[in-house]
């Protein structure tokens, strides 16, 4: 965003590490002038209000633990008519996925410390942005756009995944995990582009 359009941009992360790869990313570019990294909270944002004219999130919104209060800290310090846009992935229904889908989508939620993974319900993000005083201006599920590369992973990752699965180690291998899982039921996912704009 910095190096293509010319933004400034405040990153936040919880792990001081990618913090620091950030850092040394900022300087082998040389735009440091235009970025700056923070080890920050979602849920608590050390920026005053109405500070920034947009706020953008890849996959990292499912992994706050309270993704509603994250949404409302990013309604805060958006200026208004800012706009937000998440790129995150989305289940079915409970009641529709099977014991063993049911299983599996806890389990991810649970290794990848992903814990609002259940409750992005496909459909649901219009209602998440209403509530905190956003209008969603569209939602577009883009999963053919990753699945290639989902592909790809699964291939890789398939049999080092099987032999832990059979070990009881799975846990342990979250992205190969996720990678063969994902594509097993391609079907039952979606991988959203969501854009909303602060309206109160």
């Amino acid at each position: 965003m910095a190096r293509k359009f010319g933004l400034e941009v405040e990153g936040i992360d919880l792990l001081d590490f990618n913090i620091k790869r950030a850092q040394k990313k900022a300087i082998k570019f040389n735009i440091t002038n235009k970025v700056h990294f923070h080890e920050m909270d979602y849920s608590q944002l050390d920026f005053p209000d109405q500070t920034f004219d947009g706020v953008y999130t890849m996959e990292t919104l499912v992994h706050a633990a309270d993704y509603e209060q994250a949404l409302k800290e990013f309604h805060r310090v958006l200026k208004p008519g800012g706009k937000i846009v998440l790129f995150e992935y989305s289940v079915p229904p409970h009641r529709e996925l099977s014991e063993r889908q049911q299983k599996i989508l806890e389990f991810t939620a649970k290794a990848s410390a992903a814990p609002s993974l259940p409750r992005f319900i496909h459909g649901s993000f219009i209602r998440s942005l209403e509530k905190p005083g956003f209008e969603c201006l569209s939602t577009e599920d883009i999963k053919e756009n990753i699945m290639p590369m989902v592909r790809k992973l699964a291939r890789v990752g398939y049999f080092p995944y099987r032999f832990a699965k059979l070990i009881g180690i799975q846990k342990n291998l979250v992205n190969a995990m996720l990678a063969v899982e994902f594509y097993k039921y391609k079907d039952l996912g979606r991988y959203n582009i969501v854009v909303g704009r602060k309206v109160t």
